[in-house]
């Protein structure tokens, strides 16, 4: 039986096989198989990379020259900027302030009262029964995990608006700063 005859260029090397046993799917001298294979693999991935890259490129060429406009630019027609506009006053819903005599702040804080109201209006609007999330407790929401052993006092008595003011100024005392009250500092902004 013979076989049939034909031709097969070998990409690689550039010599072209014809026909007989050396010619086959795969062009044989003597070298793998797969070897074969998995270097033509890899070179069709490097070409379809290069390829990509090229298109890539050129759709990022013609992208950047043409008269697209960018999204600011399509949202300042859409909305055009109106200037010289009377400002809008809101009125937001507040929560309920609940004033304090003046005297406990006086008595336990003294030359900085004012500031430590700021405080406790910022913490708890000035709300005695105030609880937060973190268990903070009263009008100076004094944290009960950290300050509640320290002070050996309960969660009721820190809800005792005097003891909780008391506590407080103690707080800031040992501190020398409102940094217990961080958590509100772009309300009230003391350091």
């Amino acid at each position: 039986m013979q076989k049939r005859a034909y031709t097969i260029n070998n990409p690689w090397s550039g010599k072209t096989v014809v026909g007989g046993s050396r010619a086959g799917r795969f062009y044989s001298n003597g070298t793998n198989h797969r070897k074969v294979k998995s270097v033509r693999k890899s070179h069709s991935g490097l070409v379809r990379g290069m390829i990509f890259i090229f298109i890539m490129t050129a759709l990022w060429i013609i992208c950047s020259r043409s008269q697209v406009p960018t999204f600011q630019e399509q949202m300042k027609t859409k909305y055009p900027i109106v200037e010289n506009v009377a400002p809008v006053e809101v009125a937001y819903a507040a929560e309920p302030v609940v004033e304090v005599p003046q005297d406990a702040f006086d008595k336990y804080f003294g030359a900085i009262a004012g500031q430590a109201r700021e405080v406790a209006r910022c913490e708890s609007s000035m709300n005695p029964d105030a609880v937060g999330s973190t268990f903070d407790y009263g009008i100076m929401q004094i944290n009960y995990k950290t300050w509640g052993k320290v002070f050996d006092v309960t969660r009721a008595q820190l809800l005792d608006r005097d003891t909780n003011i008391r506590l407080a100024s103690l707080i800031y005392q040992r501190s020398g700063n409102w940094s217990a009250w961080k958590s509100s500092y772009k309300c009230h902004g003391l350091k």
